[in-house]
């Protein structure tokens, strides 16, 4: 009994001192390996924008340009870089530097507006009662962010949620100080990427951008003893609209920004709109005139569509005709009381 009682103890005291053996032995491989992140090298780079011509962005020195980058990694290294790194929103280029960490492969999305001062609201905006930009700059967690000049970096924050998309919230006179635009706002936009970037010591990441917007202008002639007016929209969105002109106008020309600006980067797609007239005589209705016709606007590509009225014709026909300018084409129509003319103009580099 006793001998069978010393045989327990000793078990007893093997178990204890194996498993005491295993705990210091686990707590050194933790010990390495948490050294082993400690030691784990980083590097800090700068950001440049390219694919533009830079002078276009910053020729007036009393116009804002506002810079919102999002970067992200292959947390899992799986190649696929879509964790949330960092986030900043920026008007000084200078103040574009971030520490990366080694090891992994990181993934930078930029968009910017330029005269952003003049257009986009900054201030107080919906819920938050901080000053700041809302659409395209607001946060995945907020209805808008404040211009901080720096990255915040972290595990479980939130993004820059608008980057790729139209939308803005414009400022304005009236008595809230902003409206929310349709989905083609007047705003110079860019947008761009660099994907697979491996850290480098003192490094500078060029993030190739692209004009992610369409210009256009209105030329209307011919306006006698009426009114005219003019819309353009894409499926049910209104992009712009004229109304009720009384004399011979011409527009000076305007920018839209495209409703997707990832889509309009990354694939140059065209936009098929619909331009509609119509005319109201003061002479009776039975010399009213309406048309429409099919325009097809391209990024970076300033379109003007001349209409010109005949209200005393009696008679038309319809005619087509498609001329290579470049990579645009010259469409005119020639219809009943009346013609809508289109012409593309491509404009210099970007």
């Amino acid at each position: 009994m006793i001998l069978r009682c010393k045989e327990i103890m000793e078990m007893r005291k093997f178990l204890f001192l194996s498993m005491l053996s295993m705990f210091l032995f686990s707590c050194d491989k933790q010990e390495a390996y948490l050294g082993e992140e400690e030691q784990q090298e980083t590097y800090e780079i700068s950001f440049g924008m390219g694919n533009f011509d830079a002078s276009v962005i910053t020729r007036a020195a009393n116009t804002k340009t506002v810079y919102g980058i999002n970067v992200y990694y292959d947390k899992q290294k799986d190649g696929v870089q879509d964790d949330i790194y960092a986030y900043g929103l920026f008007d000084d280029m200078n103040y574009m530097t971030i520490t990366l960490i080694g090891g992994y492969k990181y993934r930078f999305v930029c968009s910017l507006v330029r005269d952003a001062d003049d257009h986009l609201y900054y201030g107080p905006y919906s819920s938050n009662n901080f000053s700041g930009y809302a659409q395209p700059f607001q946060l995945s967690n907020s209805s808008s962010t404040a211009v901080q000049n720096r990255f915040i970096i972290g595990s479980s924050i939130p993004y820059l949620s608008g980057l790729s998309e139209g939308r803005a919230v414009i400022q304005n006179t009236g008595s809230s100080g902003y409206t929310t635009s349709g989905y083609y706002p007047s705003l110079e936009r860019y947008y761009g990427e660099f994907a697979d970037y491996v850290p480098r010591s003192n490094d500078r990441v060029i993030i190739p951008l692209k004009r992610t917007f369409f210009g256009n202008k209105l030329i209307v002639n011919g306006i006698v003893d009426g009114k005219v007016s003019v819309s353009c929209k894409v499926g049910y969105d209104e992009v712009w609209s004229e109304n009720g002109m009384t004399e011979d106008y011409q527009s000076a020309g305007s920018i839209y920004s495209y409703k997707n600006v990832y889509q309009c980067w990354k694939e140059e797609n065209n936009l098929a709109a619909t331009v509609s007239y119509s005319y109201e005589s003061n002479r009776g209705e039975w010399w009213n005139l309406s048309g429409s016709k099919n325009v097809t606007f391209k990024r970076n590509v300033m379109t003007t569509i001349t209409i010109n009225l005949s209200p005393d014709l009696s008679g038309g026909s319809v005619r087509i005709v498609e001329e290579p300018l470049g990579d645009d084409n010259v469409i005119t129509l020639n219809g009943e009381n009346g013609s809508l003319e289109v012409v593309t103009v491509v404009p210099g580099e970007e």
